[in-house]
């Protein structure tokens, strides 16, 4: 996602991506991430980064 819609409010953001969540009034909801992730898929990352300390 490169810029919000018109009326758009960033809800969520990080240094690398700066729009992850955002929201126009209360009709739409976009979020920038990887739903197709499974469980296993997502703490085998979350593992992976915690133990090289990217994330805390």
């Amino acid at each position: 996602v490169s810029c919000v819609p018109p009326n758009g409010v960033v809800l969520g953001y990080s240094s690398k991506t700066p729009i992850e969540i955002f929201a126009v009034g209360n009709f739409v909801l976009g979020i920038q991430g990887h739903p197709e992730f499974s469980e296993d898929v997502l703490s085998d990352l979350l593992n992976s980064r915690l133990a090289r300390g990217t994330i805390s």
